[in-house]
């Protein structure tokens, strides 16, 4: 697991979460956070954030986003499948990072069941997972 790990993140940037399509009893955190640890070990500054999804939560986790990607944070996304119906502004902000608003070690990491009608775009952005 610690490989495939490392693999998603090599392959990823500042632009590519990592999404990792899971069953009900996956949980990464544990794994994201050991991870986490092992490479700021080496003198990196940027903090994990986690956020487990749910109605209402939306507004504060697009604040949260914004400022981990300038601070080059690293930020867990966990059960994007409960939010179905945020997922095109979820999107759209995807769509948005662009150059400067984005530090380069910045990382995302996304987890969501399998459900219909996932945006393909998310998708096609992202690291893909399966575990």
């Amino acid at each position: 697991m610690k490989n495939l790990l490392k693999e998603a993140y090599e392959d990823s940037d500042c632009r590519a979460p990592i999404f990792f399509l899971i069953t009900h009893s996956v949980n990464i955190l544990d794994m994201v956070t050991d991870f986490h640890q092992k490479r700021m070990s080496g003198g990196g500054a940027s903090k994990l954030q986690y956020f487990s999804l749910g109605k209402g939560l939306e507004e504060m986790v697009e604040e949260k986003m914004a400022k981990a990607a300038q601070n080059g944070d690293w930020i867990i996304l966990e059960n994007l499948h409960l939010v179905e119906d945020w997922l095109p502004a979820f999107e759209e902000k995807m769509s948005k990072w662009k150059g400067s608003e984005l530090n380069s070690k910045f990382r995302m990491w996304i987890t969501c069941v399998p459900v219909d009608n996932f945006p393909a775009s998310i998708l096609e952005k992202s690291i893909k997972v399966a575990l």
